[in-house]
């Protein structure tokens, strides 16, 4: 009576579980590097967008029009990241998942690949670039760009659409996105986070007064 459950739980332990478990890597590091390709393309775009988006800047300042301050779209929007590139992941972990391992492989690390990690870590860092995906993005200039007359309005969508922008925690435990802006009117300062499929409407009578500028002078404002 016993085989019977004995066969299944060996096959689910040795043959489905490291399948699912391989499968699982490969979707992880397909979705890193799409990621990844999705930073460069936003990046790129974001540099064209801010040349004129300084420009209406300057041209709001001296109306007392809308400045956007600050603004990140993402997760944990009270950690700033800026937009060094990520390092591209490499397939070191789809190849060794599909070799066996011994108990020691999990234990221990053998000196070459100590030293190689240790490579990858100094390299990332003499590279300048993140190691792990930032969980939001700095979108200041890209929503300047499109501020005019003093007004911000973006229709109701996915702000991962917009120029200049991706989703930098697609695929992150099912994280929604949030935008949250910082701007000034006139010497007003001004807070407020919207869901990634509302519509943006700026000045918002939502928004909450945080400071003035004028009466605030050593703020730095622009530090969300």
């Amino acid at each position: 009576a016993g085989i019977v459950p004995a066969i299944v739980n060996y096959v689910v332990l040795r043959i489905l579980r490291p399948y699912t478990e391989a499968r699982q890597r490969r979707l992880s590091l397909e979705m890193a590097r799409k990621l990844v390709r999705a930073r460069a393309a936003a990046a790129l775009q974001r540099t064209v967008l801010a040349r004129v988006a300084e420009s209406v800047r300057e041209s709001e300042q001296k109306a007392f029009g809308l400045v956007i301050l600050c603004a990140r779209y993402g997760v944990e929007l009270h950690r700033k990241y800026d937009w060094r590139p990520v390092a591209a992941p490499s397939g070191i972990e789809e190849e060794q998942s599909s070799r066996t391992r011994s108990p020691s492989d999990w234990d221990e690390e053998s000196p070459e690949n100590s030293k190689s990690n240790g490579q990858r870590t100094t390299e990332g860092a003499r590279n300048n670039e993140y190691l792990e995906h930032p969980r939001n993005i700095d979108v200041t200039d890209q929503l300047q760009f499109f501020v005019k007359n003093s007004e911000l309005e973006i229709h109701a969508q996915s702000k991962s659409e917009i120029l200049g922008f991706y989703n930098p925690c697609h695929g992150l435990n099912g994280a929604a996105p949030l935008l949250k802006i910082r701007y000034q009117l006139a010497s007003w300062v001004y807070e407020i986070t919207f869901n990634d499929f509302d519509p943006v409407e700026l000045p918002s009578p939502r928004a909450m007064l945080i400071g003035n500028v004028a009466s605030q002078p050593m703020v730095q404002w622009e530090n969300m």
